[in-house]
């Protein structure tokens, strides 16, 4: 289990069901990132999300999503401890101005990832701009936010 006290965490996104917190460790530990749920009593439903996105750990690709790494427990709340692939979340962009090169090496990486994802057997259900990572840097994007997702019936 990941000891979270050895974190410093900052907010990067604040939604009804749940907030995604970046955490940076102190010392040598590797950065990750936690979904919370909003609530301090969370509704049974929601924490169902959170363990199967965790469920689902083995089936993602950290190329294409932020891959659950646990479950554990933040402020007596159970949280999703997912690798941090770095980057920011995509809705701090929307309505901004974006150059055509950038946004076209956006969209091809995301079709990309979309594409691996669905030939995993994959379905999100849940895709938006605040469920998805992007590093401008290296043009990655990363879906998070699998809660809800399904796998594809068999052949």
């Amino acid at each position: 289990m990941i000891e979270l006290s050895r974190y410093n965490f900052e907010s990067l996104r604040t939604g009804k069901e749940f907030n995604l917190y970046r955490g940076r460790g102190v010392g040598e530990f590797l950065p990750i990132l936690v979904r919370a749920p909003s609530s301090e009593r969370p509704e049974p439903a929601t924490l169902k999300r959170l363990e199967h996105e965790y469920s689902l750990r083995n089936d993602l690709d950290p190329e294409w999503a932020a891959r659950p790494l646990g479950l554990s427990q933040l402020e007596e709340r159970t949280v999703l401890i997912l690798e941090d692939p770095g980057g920011e979340l995509l809705d701090r962009f929307v309505g901004e101005p974006m150059e055509l090169s950038r946004f076209l090496l956006l969209a091809i990486n995301l079709a990309a990832g979309l594409g691996k994802l669905h030939r995993r057997g994959l379905i999100h259900k849940d895709i938006k701009p605040g469920k998805i990572l992007v590093d401008f840097r290296t043009h990655q994007a990363r879906f998070t936010g699998f809660g809800i997702a399904s796998r594809l019936p068999p052949g």
